[in-house]
């Protein structure tokens, strides 16, 4: 069984920044971020409860959610340096890394799955039901599913693992279960 990875809660976030980089295209980089990526909380909400993962621009993940992933099995993350500076005169965070997931696998069962919007092709698609061919994910634990690039798919294993380790504050949706 597969799984999407959803926020539970509303987040602090980052004002823009200058990185044009893309971590959703699932392929590694040509060429390397700067070291270390620099970033600035947003001062409208830096205060508010900080995640292990962000999704947004870029793909942020807590060091302590990355082992996790290595520890579940994970070997197909490239991880690179941040440094989140504060607005409001407080410490710098080092508690991040940017998170390049590298494989974008095309997996959805297009006769099974229903469509709100089929682009025909790849990454734009949006699902009122989504069903994967796990046939053609050949094992892999975690990747962009390359009809929808901006979702994430784990495995169960890794879910399970994730759970045993503590609260990330992450929801898994049933692939068979998603819409989006």
């Amino acid at each position: 069984m597969m799984y999407q990875v959803k926020h539970k809660q509303k987040l602090a976030d980052f004002q823009p920044d200058d990185l044009i980089m893309s971590f959703k295209k699932g392929a590694k980089f040509k060429d390397m971020p700067p070291n270390p990526i620099e970033l600035t909380w947003n001062p409208e909400n830096e205060s508010g409860t900080k995640a292990s993962y962000y999704s947004s621009g870029k793909v942020l993940m807590t060091k302590q959610l990355v082992e996790a992933l290595y520890a579940a099995g994970v070997n197909n993350i490239d991880v690179y340096p941040v440094i989140i500076h504060s607005t409001l005169g407080a410490k710098d965070c080092s508690d991040y890394v940017a998170v390049n997931i590298v494989g974008a696998i095309e997996a959805v069962d297009r006769e099974k799955s229903e469509f709100i919007y089929d682009s025909g092709g790849l990454f734009d698609n949006i699902f009122a039901r989504m069903i994967l061919d796990e046939s053609k994910i050949n094992r892999v634990l975690l990747f962009r599913l390359a009809e929808a690039i901006s979702t994430v798919i784990v495995h169960e294993s890794v879910v399970k693992t994730l759970e045993s380790m503590g609260d990330f504050g992450l929801t898994f949706i049933k692939s068979d279960e998603y819409a989006g």
